[in-house]
């Protein structure tokens, strides 16, 4: 054992450590992973934000009248019928066809059974799992179930099966307007 005497050292360096605050992490998977849904996210609320913009300008330049009970926006230029809420968007041409009817009917059906509600929590669901592949899939099974409990109901109720599958294909040229409406 070699005794130490502290008189014998003068002097001790240390490295300088700089203690920062605002230092970071380093940049890992999970932070890209939470960039990239956040950005695709917000890109799905955009499209949802964009479907209400156009809902409500149509809204605002249609002239709206009440038949049968019904809240009508007459809209200003052709297109596909569709209802949101408790309004029906139906053009001028369309609604002078003889068996407007049905399509009323039909479209009172998504208002009744408040088929709007369900596009929206799927839309909002579609916001939130964008990545995954089903959310999609229910989406469209969804529309394609709605559209048949309004159509068995106006076939079951009006007994005018010919007459609306040709009404039907009369109207299927007819582009689809938004994503939160259910079209005739």
């Amino acid at each position: 054992n070699i005794p130490l005497r502290i008189d014998s050292i003068k002097e001790i360096w240390l490295p300088i450590v700089l203690v920062n605050a605002k230092s970071r992490l380093p940049n890992t998977g999970l932070s890209l992973f939470l960039y990239t849904y956040l950005i695709l996210a917000g890109i799905q609320t955009l499209r949802l934000l964009w479907g209400f913009i156009s809902v409500a300008y149509l809204w605002f330049k249609s002239h709206k009248i009440k038949r049968s009970g019904l809240n009508i926006a007459v809209t200003p230029k052709p297109m596909a019928v569709f209802s949101i809420f408790n309004w029906i968007f139906i053009d001028q041409e369309t609604l002078n066809l003889s068996d407007v009817n049905l399509i009323l009917e039909h479209e009172r059906l998504h208002i009744q059974q408040k088929h709007t509600i369900d596009l929206l929590f799927g839309e909002l669901l579609r916001v939130l799992l964008w990545f995954n592949p089903f959310i999609h899939l229910i989406m469209k099974e969804m529309k394609a179930n709605h559209e048949f409990l309004a159509d068995i109901s106006v076939t079951g109720k009006q007994g005018k099966l010919s007459t609306y599958q040709n009404l039907l294909i009369q109207l299927s040229t007819t582009i689809d307007f938004n994503m939160l409406t259910h079209n005739f």
